[in-house]
Order: C-alpha cells, then sequence, then structure tokens
C-alpha cells in the first residue's frame, strides 16, 4: 500500500490530526505473448454479483482509485485505519479534534440496489482508537454525525422519527416526539416511504439540531423528545420556513446571532426572508421580513455587518446581484447581465386553478404573449413533468433547448403555455397523468375564451414523453405532440439499463417515478396498461419523438418502439436522433440544441398555425444527405 493521490490531505483546525488515503500499489501489465485478435474480451455476468457489470463498469475507474482512509495522531504519533472492505465510508469533523467519526457499510445490501432503496448499517468509529461499533442495520435514509462529534443522527422512516445515538454512552434517543406536523414528505406519491424533510444543522457545542417540518423549524436538544422548540409559525399561513446559511463559515448556527430564513408562501408562490433572534430574553417565532413575486439565491452576508450580496429573479425579470441593509428590502442592483431583453416581447404568468377528471384540486401556470389580444384565438401549447407551479416566479431565459419547450420563447411568438400540476395513484401512472393533463386543459378551454380548443398540443420530456406518448393513446383532443425520450413499454424498459449509472431500471418501477409498486411478475396487468405500445392502433395525433442514442436515462429503443410501431400502422410520426448526444442535449451541443428547437417549432407552427411543413417533415433526410441538407 502506497500514499494515495486520489485523496485531498486534510489536517484538523488544531492540527493534530492528518487524514490521509493508502491505495494499493500498481503493478505493471503482465508480459504479454498473446496477438490481440487471440485474446477474449468477455464480461462473466453471474447471479449473484453484488452489482451488475454495467454498474460495476460505470464504478470502475472509482474502484481503480479505491482509497482506504486513515487518520494520523500527531502528539501520539499513531496511525489509526478507518476504512477497509466493510466500512466503505465515514464522516469526520476537522472542526475539533473529537473523538467519533460516522462509518456507513453498504456490503450486506448492494444487490437490493436495483429493485429497492440503498441501504448501508451504522457505525460509531473511534478515531483515538479504531474501535467501531454497529449502531443502526439497514437504514435508507441519510445519516449524519454533529459538527463536533458527540452525535449520530438519522431519520427512521418506520415510525416517521428522528433518532440521535450519543457516541460517548451508546444511548440512542428518540428526539422529535414533541413535533406535531409531518418531517416526511406530505406531497410524495411514489410506492416508497416518503423521505424526510431534513434537518437544517446544528448549533455551536452540539448542544441541539434544527429539524425540518413540512412547514417548520424546530430546535431540538438531543436525548429527549420533550425539549422541543418551533422557532417558526409557517404552518398557520401555509408557509414554508427554511433556515438559509448566510456565513457560511462554520458547520453549526452562533447563539448569538440572528438567523435568517427563506420563506416560501404555498398559496401565492411568493419567496422571501424572516429572521429569528436565538438569544432574546423574550420568546417569538420567526419575523417576516419580506415577500415578493421573486426567486432569491446566493444570500451571503458581509461578516461583521448586516450587508447582503443575493441574487434576485421573476418571471420577467433576469437574475441579477443586488445589494441590500439587511434582508427587508430596498435592493440596490449592482448587475445587469440582460440588457438586450428590454428589445424583446415577453410574457406574462398567471397561477391557474381547476379540478383533475377524478376531482381533486390542482394548480398551474398560464404563459401568456404581453400584447395578448383577448377578442383573438390562441393555440395553446401543454407541457408538464409533475409538479410546476412552485417555480411560477422563475426566470425562463429564451435559450436554445435541451429537451423541452421554453415558455417565454413560445408566448413571445404567440402561443398560449399551460403548465398542469400532477399527483399520481400507484399502480396508475397513465390514468393519473389523463385525469391531471386532459382535466386541466379542459378548464383553461372554459376558463379563457381566447384559447383556440382546435389548435392545442402536447409536449414532455422523459417522464413528461412517457405521459405525452400514453395521452396520444387515450384522446383526440391535441392535434400534434412531442414526446422527447419517451418510454413507450414498460415491459422492456423494466429490464433496461440507466446507462448514466449502470442501474437496472427496475426500482423505478418499483419504488420510484413510474410508481408502478410492484414487480413486472407481480403486476403485469398494469405494465401493459400503462404501456402506450399496446394501444398504439388508437393513436391519431401526428407526433414527433426526440431519442438520442446515447440516452444516459431512459434506453433509446424505447424511442425506436414507439417509432416503429406507429410506421407501422401507418401513422404521421418522426423520430430526432442527435447521435451520440444524450438524454437532454448536452449544454455544450449548441448546434443540436438550435436544431431542436427549430424542428419543434416548425412542426407545432404547421399543425397549430397553418404554417407549410418543412422539408424534413414532408420529404425526410436521407442517411445520405443528413450532413448537407437540414430540410428546414
Amino acid at each position: 500500500m502506497r500514499v494515495s493521490p486520489n485523496y485531498d490531505i486534510n489536517f484538523s483546525d488544531s492540527g493534530e490530526r492528518l487524514f490521509f488515503g493508502i491505495a494499493k500499489s500498481l503493478k505493471p501489465d503482465p508480459d504479454e505473448t498473446l496477438l490481440e485478435e487471440e485474446k477474449a474480451n468477455v464480461e462473466v455476468w453471474s447471479w449473484n454479483d453484488p452489482l451488475i457489470h454495467t454498474q460495476q463498469n460505470f464504478e470502475l475507474s472509482k474502484d481503480k482509485k479505491k482509497t482506504f482512509l486513515l487518520v494520523y495522531h500527531l502528539s501520539s504519533d499513531r496511525i489509526v485505519r478507518l476504512t477497509d472492505s466493510l466500512i466503505e465510508n465515514v464522516s469526520y469533523s476537522t472542526y475539533s479534534d473529537n473523538r467519533y467519526a460516522l462509518g456507513t457499510s453498504a456490503h450486506l445490501y448492494k444487490t437490493l440496489i436495483s429493485w429497492d432503496d440503498g441501504y448501508s448499517d451504522l457505525y460509531s468509529i473511534d478515531l483515538t482508537t479504531g474501535e467501531r461499533k454497529l449502531v443502526k442495520q439497514k437504514q435508507s435514509q441519510i445519516a449524519t454525525i454533529s459538527p463536533k462529534g458527540k452525535y449520530m443522527i438519522w431519520y427512521n422512516e418506520t415510525d416517521s422519527s428522528y433518532y440521535t445515538y450519543d457516541n460517548s454512552s451508546g444511548k440512542i434517543d428518540k428526539i422529535s416526539g414533541g413535533i406535531d406536523q409531518p418531517l416526511y414528505d406530505v406531497e410524495s406519491d411514489v410506492p416508497d416511504e416518503p423521505g424526510a424533510y431534513g434537518i437544517s444543522g446544528w448549533f455551536e457545542d452540539d448542544k441541539s439540531v434544527v429539524i425540518r417540518s413540512q412547514f417548520d423549524e424546530w430546535i431540538v436538544t438531543p436525548g429527549s423528545d420533550k425539549t422541543t422548540l418551533r422557532i417558526t409559525a409557517g404552518k398557520e399561513i401555509k408557509s414554508v420556513f427554511r433556515l438559509i446559511d448566510v456565513d457560511k463559515k462554520l458547520p453549526w448556527f452562533p447563539e448569538d446571532e440572528l438567523l435568517y430564513f427563506g420563506v416560501f408562501d404555498q398559496t401565492t408562490k411568493q419567496n422571501g426572508f424572516a429572521s429569528y433572534n436565538p438569544g432574546s430574553s423574550k420568546f417569538e417565532t420567526a419575523k417576516i421580513l419580506l415577500k415578493s413575486n421573486n426567486v432569491f439565491s446566493f444570500v451571503t452576508k458581509a461578516q461583521n455587518t448586516h450587508d447582503f450580496i443575493l441574487s434576485r429573479e421573476s418571471h420577467s425579470e433576469s437574475p441579477n446581484l443586488y445589494h441590500s441593509s439587511g434582508l427587508s428590502g430596498n435592493f440596490i442592483q449592482i448587475s445587469d447581465i440582460n440588457p438586450q431583453q428590454s428589445e424583446f416581447l415577453w410574457s406574462e404568468v398567471q397561477l391557474v386553478k381547476y379540478h383533475s377528471i377524478d376531482g381533486k384540486p390542482l394548480e398551474g401556470m398560464l404563459f401568456t404573449p404581453r400584447n395578448l389580444d383577448k377578442s383573438k384565438k390562441y393555440p395553446m401549447m401543454v407541457y408538464f413533468y409533475e409538479r410546476d407551479s412552485y417555480n411560477l416566479n422563475r426566470y425562463w431565459s429564451p435559450s436554445p433547448s435541451r429537451s423541452i419547450i421554453n415558455p417565454t420563447f413560445y408566448a413571445s411568438n404567440q402561443y398560449v403555455v399551460f403548465i398542469p400540476d400532477i399527483v399520481y395513484e400507484e399502480g396508475f401512472p397513465g390514468k393519473s397523468a389523463y385525469n391531471c393533463i386532459v382535466g386541466g386543459t379542459l378548464s383553461m378551454l372554459e376558463q379563457f375564451s381566447f384559447i383556440d380548443r382546435k389548435n392545442i398540443a402536447l409536449q414532455g420530456q422523459s417522464w413528461g414523453g412517457y405521459q405525452t406518448a400514453f395521452l396520444i393513446t387515450q384522446t383526440n383532443l391535441y392535434k400534434a405532440a412531442m414526446a422527447g425520450a419517451p418510454v413507450s413499454n414498460m415491459t422492456s424498459a423494466y429490464g433496461g439499463i440507466r446507462w448514466g449509472s449502470g442501474l437496472v431500471r427496475q426500482f423505478q418501477y418499483e419504488k420510484g417515478q413510474s410508481r408502478i409498486g410492484g414487480s413486472l411478475w407481480d403486476r403485469l396487468e398494469l405494465y401493459i396498461e400503462n404501456s402506450p405500445l399496446f394501444y398504439l392502433d388508437r393513436v391519431n395525433t401526428p407526433l414527433l419523438i426526440m431519442a438520442n442514442d446515447k440516452d444516459d436515462a431512459v434506453p433509446w429503443y424505447q424511442g425506436i418502439e414507439l417509432y416503429t410501431g406507429l410506421r407501422r400502422l401507418q401513422k404521421p410520426v418522426w423520430m430526432l436522433n442527435y447521435t451520440g448526444d444524450v438524454h437532454n442535449l448536452k449544454e455544450a451541443n449548441w448546434g443540436n440544441r438550435v436544431d431542436l428547437s427549430k424542428r419543434m417549432l416548425q412542426f407545432f407552427d404547421h399543425y397549430l398555425k397553418g404554417s407549410p411543413a418543412p422539408k424534413w417533415m414532408t420529404e425526410g433526410v436521407p442517411a445520405i444527405l443528413r450532413d448537407k441538407v437540414s430540410g428546414y
């Protein structure tokens, strides 16, 4: 073993400890006497491999650099090994010479990741002696260690509670019993236990931890579930409070300084700020300083004053940097990164409410041209993914697309754009999408007379691409549709590979986004019922597909199955394969992004505005001419 060049050496703040890595020496390749054509080139896939070979190959470069962590105690001239073949990862603090670290081992559970959650065993590790104590087995949620190393903390899905482990005494305590709000994601509708909102951080010396609930933040003292203090009042006003690390210096919150929160109003979708004084003699919950129709980010406080630098944006305001004294307003703009915006026709956006076909109250966003004439009729694009209405005040820069339509661009070009929220019922993702998207579309037609009901279209990417493909097998409401990276056949996609990670896609269907809630053999009828491929004979909507041969999330043969099926049935269908490109076109592949944006607009302009069809739609682009002819 040698000191590894693949680990960043670092000291603890006191200089008493040095953390470094060791790795196996690289041995030269053995002498080769065989010619290349005489060598076998084979992978042996075994049913009891902990990880399938695609995942092993994805992690190959990391495995070749595998490093084992050690700590060197300078005063005692002693080295303690922290990781090995069992304990794969160790979390430790360099801010103090605390005694303990957190070790995790996924060794026993690696196979499960193909169809289940990722699990780990948790260990308390004595940095002085190297002694290990098993604290908890098969933990699925992330566990962390406190900044001074006194406690380990984790969320338990079984009873929706937080627990701490005292590294000195070995005592485990439930600490969240005094919190009377959900600690788990109440909007999660995948067939798995919902994840926790998480913790926001610790106070100095590990005295207390700040835990997030659905709306609020709570200060909890480890060792008991009765010392609980709610420091925000978000539940009463349906606003989510989240602590902001404005100092960015230490991994704990100061006890004698103001704490600052980001605030999100779930009703209005406004964002803002609040503050709380933990040292005040009179207890009061956090005070709201500001709410506005903006999105704020990169909030940073000066070290010795209450001056702030932050980024602010809105639907019509390009993100710029601002300076302020405090966070109550009076922001002074100090950058102007997008002055050319004033030369272009922008869009406007409003929050809309509607009900799904099965009666669920939902929200969405409606984008309209700024020069909207309500006496005219406008074609409408319907774009979707899952829930999006919380992005009401987001700025959409009209740049060439990587996969989806741009609402600002389309509204500027005299389209109405509707983005509905979608909620799901386990086992019926297709039907759920139909109920929410079609229900929302019909509601928009009823609410806004300027929408042309004869000229509406669908567009979605990835999960939205699947939903697009499914919808056109169920309704003729839409005049055209574009599906990017769609899954068309859940029975074949179930065993496909996510090439970006090497993972088999089974987990997505059993516990993840695809929401079937069981294996292919347990719920075969649902895999078929939710697969567009088996109902393509019903399709009467012209479809444009993007399926790229290096897609790193959805196997591109899913697009091929959709294309070849519709082609066989003589339905109007086109497929774009940006060869060598990925799931969402790479940021740097500007030519591909411009090309996709042009073809999508030409496609929708033809069907929704009556523009002449471009040659690539009427004549195609033969392979022999692809480098010479665009067909625009």
